[in-house]
C-alpha cells in the first residue's frame, strides 16, 4: 500500500519517528512517554521501482497493549486485520523458542507492491504476494507482538 493511503487510515505518525522510512503510531493511546518510549504500530517503506517512484509500506508492527499479552489465536489475528483481506495462508516454521514465521500470499499485496519487494531470507525474489507474519513471544503461550513483512528475515 502506499504509504499516503496508510495515513489516510491510521492518521498522522508521531513526532520522533525514526525516519523517513519508518512511521510510528500509538493506536492504544500515548505512550511516547513511556521509559523507553513505546509505539503500538509501526510502518516500514520501501520506494517502488521503477518509476514513478512512490513510498510504499512492506512492514508493519503491531504490539499488544501494555500489560497485556496475546495468545497466538488472538495475534495471528490482530496481525491478519493489518493484511490484505485475500490473504491466503501456505504454512509456518517455528524460527527460535521466540518467533514463529507465517507465510502467506496476496494476488491484491502483488498489484500493490509490484515484483521486486518480495525475498526470502537469503535475498532471492520469491512469488509476488508473498508475505511473512513473525509472531514474537515472551513465553511459550504469550505473544507481545506480530510483524507482516514482504521479506523473510529468517
Amino acid at each position: 500500500m502506499d504509504i499516503s493511503a496508510f495515513l489516510a487510515a491510521y492518521g498522522k505518525p508521531l513526532a520522533g519517528s525514526e525516519s523517513k522510512k519508518r512511521y510510528n503510531f500509538s493506536i492504544y493511546g500515548d505512550r511516547t512517554h513511556d521509559d523507553p518510549p513505546v509505539y503500538d504500530l509501526t510502518a516500514t517503506v520501501a520506494w517502488s521501482s521503477p518509476a514513478p517512484y512512490t513510498s510504499l509500506v512492506v512492514a508493519l508492527w503491531l504490539s499488544a497493549p501494555k500489560g497485556i499479552m496475546w495468545d497466538e489465536t488472538t495475534a495471528i489475528n490482530q496481525c491478519l486485520a493489518l493484511a490484505p483481506a485475500d490473504a491466503v495462508y501456505k504454512g509456518q516454521k517455528k524460527i527460535s523458542d521466540q518467533i514463529i514465521e507465517r507465510i502467506y500470499e496476496s494476488p491484491a499485496l502483488a498489484k500493490q507492491l509490484g515484483e521486486t519487494l518480495f525475498s526470502d531470507q537469503k535475498g532471492h525474489l520469491v512469488k509476488p504476494g508473498t508475505f511473512y507474519m513473525l509472531l514474537e513471544k515472551h513465553s511459550e503461550k504469550q505473544i507481545f507482538a506480530c510483524t507482516d513483512q514482504t521479506d523473510e528475515f529468517f
